[in-house]
């Protein structure tokens, strides 16, 4: 380990944690997730990590979204009642919108003929 560095333990870092009317309170990163196309069974994760890394919000197209779902509120564990979050029919049309409003554009794609993201 590196001088200036110190071991942390579960017991420190459950200590340094904010409650979770505090974490409300932090700002968010300016950073939208427009979803198309993911498995309901995969939602649920994606909620959560957005939670923790504040992302401003996520837009969910063609996605099947069912909050009611078993499934879904147990793998999101509460994480949707705090990240904003819409749907939208058309993810082309979100990303022109974003695009029309100045905000940068990334895009991931997962499929066969995908192109390797560090050779894009």
């Amino acid at each position: 380990m590196s001088e200036g560095r110190r071991q942390r333990t579960t017991a420190s870092l459950r200590a340094e944690k904010v409650s979770r009317q505090d974490f409300l309170q932090l700002p968010r990163r300016p950073i939208t997730l427009v979803l198309s196309g993911l498995k309901m069974e995969n939602l649920g994760s994606v909620f959560r990590t957005a939670d923790a890394a504040r992302i401003e919000r996520v837009i969910l197209c063609g996605v099947p979204y069912r909050p009611e779902s078993l499934s879904f509120r147990q793998a999101a564990k509460g994480s949707y009642r705090w990240v904003p979050h819409a749907v939208a029919p058309s993810a082309l049309e979100v990303v022109r919108q974003l695009k029309d409003e100045g905000v940068f554009i990334v895009a991931l794609e997962q499929a066969v003929d995908s192109p390797p993201y560090n050779r894009a």
